[in-house]
């Protein structure tokens, strides 16, 4: 399934990643945030090992790739669980925005107080059940 609101992610090298919502045929709903490309630790090849000398250098290098947000579908235990739409609400140009902006939205729209609402905390700090 492609995901709702989809402006601007034809550039989404200008952005780090994305503010979405879940949507799923029983009426539950799930918000979360989704990086665009991954830095990654790539090991060293042979050749490139064998050249190192020093044993307190590196032996990986850092590679930028491409998520796998085109087809992502959540950051939780969805088994069971039928999706009806998937929908980006805002992009994020860094990692601190993108953390604030999913913070925020969880936390003007009450979702630990929402039974249909599939997030369980806000940050790891605020728990559902912890907050009355």
């Amino acid at each position: 399934m492609d995901w709702e609101n989809e402006t601007n992610t034809n550039e989404f090298t200008s952005y780090q990643g994305f503010i979405y919502r879940i949507d799923y045929e029983n009426g539950f709903y799930y918000y979360g945030k989704k990086d665009f490309i991954a830095d990654v630790k790539t090991p060293l090849g042979k050749k490139a090992l064998a050249e190192i000398t020093d044993a307190r250098k590196k032996t990986y290098k850092r590679v930028l790739r491409e998520t796998n947000w085109r087809k992502y579908e959540g950051s939780h235990d969805s088994t069971g669980y039928t999706i009806k739409s998937k929908t980006i609400l805002r992009l994020c140009k860094t990692k601190r925005e993108l953390t604030f902006r999913e913070a925020e939205i969880m936390f003007k729209r009450d979702v630990l107080f929402d039974d249909k609402c599939l997030n369980k905390n806000i940050l790891g700090k605020f728990f559902r059940g912890n907050i009355t």
